[in-house]
């Protein structure tokens, strides 16, 4: 199975020094082939700062993500990414108003789980994530493709 690990998979990986020895030994005995991007890299890394604690998850976040196969964000993906917004902007423009309890769309988050689902996409992979959003999003791609057929 081909599987693109989400930022928080990654991170909760190597919050310590047992979920590192069970995220090294599921990758590396698994049999899948796990993929990571240059944005989920940028994600995991800027989580760390320079302190001694996370100067060691950081070591470790580092030795994990070299064990991944790097999928460089291009056209396709991009173009993916964008349709999914377009979409759910015309189909769902409520989505992108202030809600009654005041808060938004937060863009910022948005933005990278969408292309960490474009990118799923369109390279047919699996995802593996704890993030409740993602789900949501592959389903507004799937009706987005059939409605597009």
């Amino acid at each position: 199975m081909k599987v693109l690990l989400d930022t928080n998979k990654i991170i909760t990986m190597v919050k310590d020094q047992d979920s590192y020895k069970l995220g090294l030994q599921e990758i590396i005995n698994s049999g899948n082939h796990y993929f990571t991007t240059p944005l989920i890299r940028h994600e995991v890394l800027r989580f760390y700062s320079h302190n001694a604690e996370d100067s060691e998850k950081c070591q470790r976040a580092m030795q994990l993500l070299s064990l991944l196969e790097i999928i460089n964000i291009d056209k396709n993906i991009t173009d993916i990414a964008t349709n999914i917004v377009r979409y759910e902007r015309t189909v769902y423009p409520e989505r992108y108003q202030k809600q009654v309890d005041g808060t938004e769309k937060r863009i910022d988050k948005y933005n990278f789980d969408i292309m960490f689902v474009a990118t799923a996409k369109c390279f047919d992979l699996n995802t593996d994530s704890n993030d409740g959003d993602i789900p949501k999003l592959i389903e507004l791609y799937d009706e987005m493709k059939k409605t597009r057929k």
